[in-house]
C-alpha cells in the first residue's frame, strides 16, 4: 500500500502575511516623512505577499512523498522534476525537527540520510503523516 503526503502551505503563508502585516505598519509609521510614496509601496508589498502565497500553493502541489512498503519516493518540481528513491534498508537516519512556528501550525520537518548524505528533506508536515516512515526505518535497523 502506498500512501502520497505533501507539505502544508500554511507555515509559508503565514510568513508572507505577518511580514507584509510588519512592513506596513512600518509604513504606516513612516508616511508623515514622506507620505506620496505609501500607496505605491503598500501595493508592492501586498502584490509580493500574494505571489509568495501562490508560490507556496504551487509548491506543495508539485511536491509528494509516496511510502510504500519497501521504499520512499520523493518528488519535487514544477517543469524539471527531481525524484529521489530510497529504501528503507539504506536509510541510516530519520529526523524531524520543528522551529517555534513549525510549533505554532502543527508541522515540521523531516529530513532523511542514506549513508552520511541528505537523500532529501521535505518541510512543512504533519508528525502523524510521517510517523510510518520513523517506525518502517528503525523497524529496519537504521537509527530513528
Amino acid at each position: 500500500m502506498v500512501n502520497v503526503i505533501h507539505p502544508t502551505p500554511v507555515v509559508k503563508v503565514a510568513k508572507a502575511l505577518l511580514l507584509a502585516i510588519l512592513l506596513t505598519l512600518v509604513l504606516y509609521a513612516l508616511v508623515g516623512y514622506g507620505g506620496d510614496f505609501f500607496l505605491d509601496a503598500l501595493a508592492v508589498i501586498w502584490g509580493l505577499a500574494i505571489l509568495a502565497c501562490l508560490s507556496a500553493f504551487v509548491s506543495v502541489t508539485f511536491t509528494t512523498l509516496e511510502i510504500g512498503d519497501d521504499d520512499l519516493v520523493f518528488k519535487r518540481g514544477v517543469l524539471a522534476v527531481k525524484t529521489v528513491l530510497v529504501p528503507y534498508d539504506k536509510v541510516t537516519n530519520t529526523r524531524y525537527t520543528q522551529s517555534l512556528v513549525d510549533r505554532l501550525f502543527g508541522v515540521g520537518r523531516l529530513d532523511v540520510e542514506t549513508a552520511g548524505q541528505l537523500a532529501f528533506m521535505m518541510p512543512a508536515v504533519r508528525y502523524d503523516d510521517v510517523k510510518g516512515i520513523m517506525q518502517n526505518v528503525s523497524g529496519s535497523g537504521a537509527n530513528k
